[in-house]
């Protein structure tokens, strides 16, 4: 017997309770602590078969367990939605590094193309890793067996067999007649659709942990495939030179007329004809972020290019992607003017929270870039940057987004006045601001008296209909943020 097939009954078994417990903990609408719990459960049991089997883990690719297991905490303590879908994106992202294996000597100082690589394994593990080991443990169950054996195995192979084609062909009856359906349902009186996505839920479940670890598993035992060998570009340092001074340039250009706004502020921006500092916020926030996102890989595409050239190429251009973070920096502050305008002229929303988180993790990226691209050990660069997002989503999680967006809406409304109106719109969007998630409702309900009287009425009744609209899912979708606006709530309900 080889080795992986010893070890299938093991994996295959603590990915089946992994899917029963995941289609249990998994259910009842909105996410919470169950799904907290199945992921906590999911690496536990991904460790402790790891150290059974003697799977060793890089050192650095530790970490990623201990944030897939803070992210998924996360889930059950934030109640905005976009907030939980980054929690829930992050916590899959970390468990996929946690199970990526490179050939770089860890993932550290392992390349884009290595994670790249390793990252579309695991997916591949996920999606059909688990189908080779199945196959192989029904071959067993089903080859060819001594006629001694008792024939409670044969008839344990015989309903094994009948039960998917009765399931099948029944399923395909039951929706082609209405008659049939009724009969069958009448006699059966049980819900079919209901046992069928459960075991749907069960079975994506238990595969895809399953095809996962046997995935790791063979990737220890055959070796990571390594990444395409990189090849020697044809170009040179005077076409990365044009390329990356022409940038510095054109950046040099917009960030010397950006500086009168730096120092100006809005007085600067309203003495200048035609340019408000609404219409100033308003254009431009979303281009300079773009610009800042997709300098960054230029830049690595000509520090690729330049590897392994000699010593005074290497340093001219450090000296001109030096420049060039330089300026993306003065374009990163200027991009963070123009939100900070922003949020005074017109408030804070999702968008415009979220947009500024991107602009901070880019501008942690460019950090990252001048500490290991620009001083030679650009291997460190990926790991870097990704260990910059997750610090910025945690930073969003303390923060609390939607509570932000409530009380810096408050505050404005509270400068404006009662009736007052900025840039044609209301000091307070009572719409808008009741529509957040719960985690902004207690800061809503303490700031409301600094309201007007009507939008003060039409909050509360806003914020009471959507309570009694939620629902609630049991113990499985508890949440700390949706508890917290219950019991405040409560106690802030007018006399």
């Amino acid at each position: 017997m080889r080795p992986m097939d010893a070890r299938s009954p093991a994996i295959l078994g603590s990915a089946l309770v992994l899917g029963v417990a995941g289609d249990f903990l998994l259910r009842g609408g909105r996410l919470g602590i169950g799904f907290a719990l199945w992921a906590w459960g999911a690496l536990v049991v991904y460790l402790v078969l790891s150290r059974r089997m003697r799977v060793r883990f890089p050192a650095d690719a530790l970490p990623f367990a201990a944030l897939a297991f803070i992210c998924s905490a996360l889930v059950a303590v934030r109640a905005s939605p976009a907030l939980t879908a980054l929690n829930v994106v992050a916590t899959l992202a970390a468990a996929t590094l946690l199970s990526a294996q490179t050939r770089a000597g860890g993932l550290r100082r392992a390349p884009l193309l290595g994670y790249t690589v390793s990252i579309a394994r695991v997916a591949l593990h996920a999606i059909a890793g688990a189908f080779r080991p199945l196959a192989r443990g029904l071959a067993r169950l089903f080859g060819n067996l001594p006629t001694t054996r008792s024939r409670s195995l044969a008839l344990l192979r015989g309903a094994l067999l009948t039960a998917p084609a009765l399931l099948f062909f029944g399923v395909l009856l039951l929706a082609a007649d209405a008659s049939f359906e009724r009969v069958v349902l009448e006699l059966i009186d049980i819900d079919v659709l209901t046992p069928l996505d459960h075991l749907l839920a069960v079975g994506v479940l238990t595969l895809g942990f399953a095809g996962v670890f046997h995935g790791r598993l063979e990737d220890r035992e055959g070796g990571a495939a390594d990444p395409p060998a990189a090849k020697s570009f044809p170009l040179g340092l005077v076409e990365v030179g044009m390329v990356v001074g022409a940038l510095d340039l054109l950046f040099a250009t917009f960030v010397t007329v950006q500086i009168p706004h730096f120092f100006g502020g809005a007085d600067t921006l309203g003495s200048t004809p035609g340019l408000t500092a609404a219409d100033y916020a308003r254009r431009g926030f979303f281009e300079l972020v773009i610009v800042e996102a997709m300098a960054v890989p230029v830049l690595l595409t000509g520090e690729a290019i330049m590897r392994g050239r000699s010593s005074w190429q290497v340093t001219a251009f450090r000296v001109l992607a030096g420049i060039n973070v330089g300026l993306l920096g003065a374009i990163a502050a200027s991009a963070a003017l123009r939100l900070l305008l922003y949020r005074s002229a017109f408030g804070l929303t999702e968008s415009r929270v979220y947009a500024g988180a991107v602009l901070v993790w880019l501008a942690a990226v460019l950090v990252v870039f001048v500490l290991t691209v620009l001083t030679g050990r650009h291997e460190r660069f990926t790991y870097g940057t990704i260990m910059a997002g997750f610090a910025v989503l945690l930073v969003l999680n303390m923060v609390n987004p939607d509570a932000l967006i409530a009380s810096t809406n408050l505050a404005r409304a509270t400068r404006l006045g009662p009736s007052g109106v900025a840039n044609h719109m209301p000091a307070f969007d009572v719409a808008y601001n009741a529509g957040l998630s719960e985690d902004a409702v207690p800061t809503l309900l303490n700031g409301s008296g600094s309201l007007s009287g009507r939008d003060r009425f039409r909050l509360l009744g806003e914020l009471e209909k959507g309570q009694a609209s939620s629902e609630s899912g049991g113990w499985r979708t508890w949440n700390l943020g949706r508890v917290r606006a219950d019991r405040t709530s409560i106690k802030a309900e007018p006399e």
